[in-house]
């Protein structure tokens, strides 16, 4: 293989001298080779990211070890390298560099996917994760990897803030019905298993009250650590600013990916919002969460996108599931006072045994809201939701 691109006098990429050197320099392996110049540049970008030599141009990201920091990298440097920009969900879709070099061929093509494959490795009755109000689905990666050994897994990435009809999507109710058109046109309508970690929890219960008022059949929905909205939530949120949001989104980041991230609210509202954006990118960049120079508008979206998400969660007001619904929850056995998940109370469902007709299945999971859904706490998630899965197919 190339040791290292040829470039120019100033210091571009020799694209002429790049194409010559392909004629006798093709990555021959049973993975796939080298064809042509876009799969080569990828093949580069992708060695420096995961510190690691390419066999072959259909080797999964993820299972070379990509995630969600690396994929963000990958999205940078492509953007870089041929001016595309490739959302973050389409990796999942199209995790080697021959799907991705597709993608860059057919730049115009690119859109940002809703139903993401996340483990295809079986046939089965489908598996729906719904992500928390960030509304990314990288974070249930883990989960979906160990649930994939049994079950044909999904995730339900956040959808675009307005739908077809230029409506602001600001409601639970929306949102599910917008999500449940998504699997109707994607052919994913088998009996779901819809199972929700915090924001994405509460779009879960909808989805099946939806469906049932459909007569449509819901094999069971799984509640991750969230307790259900009550009257008194609805003002949580109503005299937060800018940098309130900022410093909650940042504690949430930082303990998602161990990353050293202070924000300071007081120091952030001596600055204008687009400051306090720009601010909160460069920490990100500084411990390495971001790459270089990455464009403050992905992450001005994203911030206004949880927002929203949160604030629709505290107004949404869960109806009743019936007795044919199973209903489970897994909460997370720590508490972290800095972050969201069940309030103290007396009933062992978190509240949700409130919301149906027959009693909830309760699980414990060791770790906190967040890393319950990391290693090595995920695998205990995983056994308890494939044990309710098997429980309630034998009593089916």
């Amino acid at each position: 293989t190339l040791e290292k691109l040829p470039l120019t006098a100033n210091g571009k990429v020799d694209n002429h001298a790049l194409e010559a050197m392909l004629a006798t320099d093709l990555v021959q392996h049973s993975s796939g080779q080298v064809r042509d110049l876009t799969e080569l540049k990828l093949t580069r970008i992708w060695e420096e990211i995961l510190g690691l030599p390419l066999l072959g141009i259909r080797e999964d990201f993820f299972r070379l070890g990509g995630h969600s920091l690396l994929a963000v990298r990958l999205a940078w440097h492509i953007e870089q390298e041929f001016d595309v920009s490739v959302p973050l969900a389409a990796f999942y879709s199209h995790p080697t560099i021959e799907t991705q070099a597709e993608l860059i061929r057919s730049s115009g093509a690119i859109q940002s996917p809703t139903l993401i494959p996340l483990s295809q490795q079986v046939d089965t009755d489908p598996v729906i994760l719904l992500p928390g109000a960030g509304g990314n689905t990288f974070y249930l990666a883990e989960l979906a990897a160990r649930l994939g050994a049994r079950h044909q897994v999904w995730g339900l990435q956040a959808l675009h803030q307005r739908d077809g009809d230029q409506k602001t999507l600001t409601s639970i109710h929306n949102i599910a019905a917008r999500y449940l058109n998504v699997l109707d046109e994607a052919g994913v309508t088998n009996p779901c298993r819809l199972i929700g970690h915090s924001f994405g929890a509460l779009v879960a219960f909808e989805m099946a009250c939806q469906l049932h008022s459909k007569k449509a059949p819901v094999e069971m929905v799984g509640i991750i650590d969230n307790p259900p909205p009550i009257q008194e939530s609805s003002t949580y949120y109503q005299n937060w600013d800018h940098a309130d949001w900022l410093v909650h989104i940042g504690i949430r980041m930082r303990k998602i990916f161990h990353a050293e991230i202070e924000l300071d609210a007081d120091s952030l509202r001596a600055m204008s919002n687009d400051e306090q954006n720009q601010w909160f990118a460069k920490s990100l960049v500084a411990t390495g969460l971001l790459p270089k120079d990455t464009s403050t508008d992905y992450l001005g979206h994203f911030v206004e996108l949880y927002r929203s998400n949160a604030i629709a969660g505290v107004h949404y007001r869960p109806g009743r599931l019936p007795a044919d619904v199973p209903l489970a929850i897994f909460c997370a056995e720590d508490r972290d006072a800095q972050l969201a998940g069940p309030t103290d109370t007396d009933d062992n469902a978190i509240g949700w045994s409130h919301h149906a007709e027959r009693m909830p299945y309760v699980a414990r999971i060791p770790g906190t809201h967040i890393t319950m859904l990391q290693k090595p706490n995920v695998n205990a998630l995983a056994d308890q939701i494939t044990r309710f899965l098997v429980k309630i197919k034998t009593h089916a």
